[in-house]
This record gives C-alpha cells, sequence and structure tokens, in this order.
C-alpha cells in the first residue's frame, strides 16, 4: 500500500470519527499515532521555548556589553586625565586601547544596530581628540560587517565613511563612498550627498563632474536651505 492510498484512510478514518463523535474510539485504535503527534507538539513547545530563551539571554548579553563599554571608555568619570594640560580635569581623554576593545566588543555582537550607533559616537569622540586614524578604524570595523545596503545604518556609516576618508586627503576613496548612496531607497540628505559630490571632484580637478552635481542640488534637491546657496555660488565660481 503506498503512502498516499495510506494517508487516504487515515484521512477518512478521522472524518468518520468526527461525524459519530466517536473520539475516544478513534484514540483508542491509533493511540501510536496520536502518542507520536503528541511528542511532536511537546518537542516543538520545548524547542520554541529554548530558542526564546536563547534569544533572550543573547539579547540582554548584549545590552550588558553595550552598557559595559559605554560606562569604562565613553563616561567622562571613567576617562583619563591629560594632566599635560592646564584645567587637567576638564580635558580628560580616551583611552589608549579603546579602538582595540571597540573592534573586539563589534566582532562579538556583529551586526547589532547598538554596536553601530555606539561606534559613530566613540568616532565622534575620536575626531574630538584629533585622533582621525583611529576614528576612521572604527566605522571601517563595522562597515567590514557588511551592514544592508538599504539600512539607515549603512547609509549614517557611509557618510561618516567619506568624512573620514577626505580628512585622511583620500579623495578619490571618498568619492566611491558617496557615489554608493546615490541608489539608496530612502531620498534623504540629497541636498548634501549631491553637493558633497560636487566639491569633491572640484578638489580632484573635474570641473565638469562637480558643475552637473551642484546644478543637480539646484535642479533636483527638495531643500531650499543652504545647500542651494552654496551650489549657486560655487556654479558662479565655475562660470568664471
Amino acid at each position: 500500500m503506498n503512502n498516499t492510498t495510506q494517508q487516504a484512510i487515515k484521512a477518512n478514518s478521522i472524518d468518520q470519527a468526527m461525524r459519530k463523535g466517536d473520539w475516544s474510539q478513534w484514540v483508542i485504535d491509533h493511540k501510536g499515532l496520536v502518542v507520536s503527534a503528541v511528542v511532536g507538539l511537546a518537542l516543538a513547545i520545548l524547542l520554541a521555548g529554548v530558542f526564546y530563551q536563547k534569544n533572550k539571554e543573547a539579547r540582554i548579553e548584549t545590552a550588558e556589553s553595550l552598557s559595559s563599554f559605554r560606562a569604562t571608555y565613553l563616561d567622562i568619570n571613567s576617562m583619563e586625565i591629560n594632566e599635560a594640560e592646564p584645567q587637567a580635569s576638564l580635558n580628560k581623554k580616551l583611552a589608549p586601547n579603546v579602538v582595540t576593545d571597540f573592534q573586539e566588543l563589534a566582532k562579538k555582537h556583529s551586526g547589532i544596530e547598538g554596536v553601530a550607533a555606539l561606534g559613530l559616537e566613540l568616532s565622534d569622540l575620536l575626531l574630538e581628540e584629533q585622533r582621525g586614524e583611529e576614528s576612521f578604524q572604527v566605522i571601517k570595523t563595522l562597515l567590514e560587517q557588511k551592514p544592508s545596503k538599504s539600512s539607515l545604518t549603512y547609509f549614517m556609516l557611509t557618510i561618516r565613511h567619506a568624512v573620514l576618508l577626505e580628512n585622511l586627503d583620500r579623495l578619490p576613496e571618498a568619492t566611491v563612498a558617496l557615489e554608493s548612496l546615490l541608489n539608496f531607497p530612502l531620498k534623504i540628505m540629497q541636498d548634501k550627498l549631491y553637493f558633497d559630490l560636487a566639491r569633491l571632484y572640484l578638489l580632484q580637478g573635474n570641473s565638469e563632474k562637480a558643475r552637473a552635481n551642484f546644478q543637480y542640488v539646484l535642479d533636483k534637491t527638495e531643500s531650499k536651505g543652504d545647500f542651494k546657496k552654496l551650489a549657486k555660488i560655487e556654479l558662479q565660481k565655475l562660470k568664471n
């Protein structure tokens, strides 16, 4: 008897039991099937509970790790005092090993958006201390984890990446970084994106592409703010 025939017989017997209301007899006659179904259901519930518990524990561990890192390195009370400067207590510095420890944290909790937010904050603080190369390494570490290219996390990290590359005088790479955002699904910060692209092209001597992007800011972006005014000024300069 093939599987299809067996399934049809089982279905028919269940249907008959339902019509007669005689479930107890059907259960007795098919106790093997019932036991298997009950065991399967219990196992599914157990596995779902274990999966939920593990996820919950992982979320708690991640939150505790991020909180601990912040308290250890970013809290003003935990920073090192710079004795060489006046008012040393007001000029506390990030620890020398803050970047390597952040990279270990990011590796352990890869893909967690809270890590990216922490990294952006750390990057800003490093820039304030003129530690541009280390700031760059923080953002590079987060981008190497390949966040979704349709996520706001990717957008913000790439914008910061371009800024840091420009600060390091790596203009072609900064240009490539911004160009990668031209097809971003959410049309946000378009005036800044195209203005910065135009400016980078101009710094590299490409007046034609610079002009096209300044013109795009004027004609295509919705902003009515400073970027349109600045683009108009730059276009006027290019005509002279």
